[in-house]
């Protein structure tokens, strides 16, 4: 009884450690990804820009905004409806199958 007891102690904390691993990561991925928008991205969008004169630059810059931000929802959108229709969402996709992992025999299969 004891040594079941220490064994699911044991894997708690082991899944602990996982699932604090993959905050710290996760966290470290957002502000690297942040810090690179806005040192290197902004930047060089803002570079384009240079060569108009101050008409032009307000308009492109709206234009490309809009555009650029409908564009990008758009092919995102895509994306994430091409990845459910093909099951790699991790949700039911294509024929209605989705992929678990089988608590009884351990191994990954299509449900």
């Amino acid at each position: 009884m004891f040594a079941r007891a220490a064994a699911a102690t044991a894997a708690s904390a082991a899944g602990l450690a996982v699932l604090q691993t993959l905050v710290y990561g996760g966290a470290l991925l957002y502000v690297f990804s942040k810090s690179a928008k806005f040192s290197l991205f902004k930047p060089a969008e803002e570079m384009v820009y240079i060569s108009l004169d101050e008409e032009g630059r307000t308009k492109g810059k709206a234009a490309i905004d809009v555009v650029g931000s409908q564009a990008g929802k758009s092919g995102g959108s895509i994306l994430q409806q091409v990845g459910a229709g093909t099951g790699t969402q991790g949700g039911k996709g294509g024929k209605g199958r989705a992929r678990q992992w089988e608590a009884g025999g351990g191994r990954l299969g299509w449900h």
